[in-house]
């Protein structure tokens, strides 16, 4: 079991600099500044906020599990993302987030409690801990599309797992992602190189404003592949709103927009096109036909992946969608299926459970030498994969 929990802390602690967490990291980063410019105090009160926000978002996904097993139904790590209502909840949520950094209106006059708080405990600030409770969560509900080196293996012991064996787990999962932050709170020294001008609050509340609003363009380029371009068409419109409160020249917020505008549809089109040819050698998954195929000598490379899956997306733009990676898949004893789990599939869920494969990206190759499959996860190379498809050949 230590082996297991060693894995998950560092496999938390790797999330960190997973793709499609960075933005959420750089907004912790700049709320750091934003309180450290005032007072080491807040600054402190708001990193041990932060690190509380992860753990109980881990915790509560440690809940959720069990509580789907009792059900006698399958999950994975990070499918909540083919949930659209889950999706437009987060835009809506980093929407109105951004309005209110950005000055369009003020959430703290909502905060009675908060108020209430404040007058009783006066050294204890309400709102920093739920501003930066709320990052931490928001920290943790980003990590979950991706998978870290160390994390699948803590993942997949989970699943067979006892119910306090996986409270255990997803604990330190999230204590291995809030680490840093725990650090810099107990060595308060450690941020005494971070700027204390207070000018820079109003700039800095108004960058993490435009970080809202650009993980909210990446949501709704989610949501798109599910109910249409009308999402990104919305985030554009929400977004000219909340840009024209800048106190920088409109005429930049009006180009912006125009841009945007214009540039989506042609992006959104052009990636399509792209997908399109390097998918088109990509058949439907059919794990029936992988036991025959492997005994006519044929090598089956198996792609589970979701459009909501940053990692994914890295993958197949400098793996799969190279020409020369394509030209190799094409060859004729290489069968090449797609698992595409943007949707949920529950074929395709128990599949994967059934082989301790939780999480996308993940990549299975078969062959006469390889019956059970030789495994990838996360971000990978080229050569990785051709390395490992020669490999698996008889």
């Amino acid at each position: 079991m230590l082996n297991i929990l060693f894995a998950s802390f560092v496999g938390g602690f790797l999330l960190n600099f997973m793709p499609c967490v960075l933005p959420i990291i750089s907004i912790k980063i700049i709320n750091i500044l934003r309180y450290s410019s005032t007072s080491l105090r807040k600054a402190r009160i708001a990193l041990f906020s932060v690190a509380i926000g992860n753990i109980i978002g881990f915790l509560l996904f440690g809940l959720f599990a069990i509580f789907i097993r009792l059900t006698g139904k399958t999950f994975g790590w990070g499918f909540h993302f083919q949930n659209p209502y889950f999706l437009i909840f987060l835009i809506l949520f980093l929407i109105l987030s951004a309005g209110n950094l950005i000055g369009l209106y003020n959430f703290t006059a909502l905060f009675n409690l908060g108020n209430f708080i404040n007058n009783k405990y006066s050294k204890l600030k309400f709102f920093i801990i739920l501003e930066n409770f709320i990052i931490g969560f928001l920290s943790f509900l980003f990590a979950t599309p991706c998978i870290a080196p160390f994390l699948g293996t803590a993942i997949s012991f989970s699943l067979v797992a006892s119910n306090p064996e996986i409270i255990l787990i997803f604990f330190t999962i999230g204590l291995g992602m809030s680490m840093p932050f725990l650090l810099i709170a107990i060595w308060p020294q450690l941020i005494n190189f971070m700027p204390k001008s207070k000018n820079i609050f109003n700039i800095l509340k108004k960058i993490m404003g435009i970080g809202f609003i650009l993980l909210a363009f990446w949501i709704a380029f989610i949501l798109q592949e599910i109910i249409g371009e009308l999402a990104v068409y919305f985030i554009i419109l929400m977004s000219f709103i909340i840009l024209k409160q800048i106190k920088a020249k409109q005429i930049i917020s009006a180009v912006l927009i125009c841009l945007l505008t214009f540039t989506v549809p042609i992006i959104i089109n052009n990636n399509k096109k792209i997908e399109n040819n390097a998918e088109s050698i990509w058949q439907s998954f059919q794990p029936q036909n992988i036991s025959n195929l492997i005994q006519n000598n044929k090598i089956v490379v198996v792609k589970f992946t979701a459009n909501w899956c940053v990692n994914c997306k890295i993958n197949n733009t400098f793996v799969f969608n190279r020409k020369d990676v394509i030209q190799y898949l094409q060859q004729e004893n290489i069968i090449t299926m797609k698992a595409d789990l943007t949707f949920r599939n529950n074929e395709i869920t128990n599949f994967m459970n059934k082989n301790n494969m939780h999480g996308v990206p993940f990549y299975v190759i078969y062959s006469k030498k390889y019956p059970q499959g030789l495994k990838m996860s996360g971000l990978i190379t080229a050569e990785k994969l051709l390395y490992n498809i020669q490999k698996t050949k008889n």
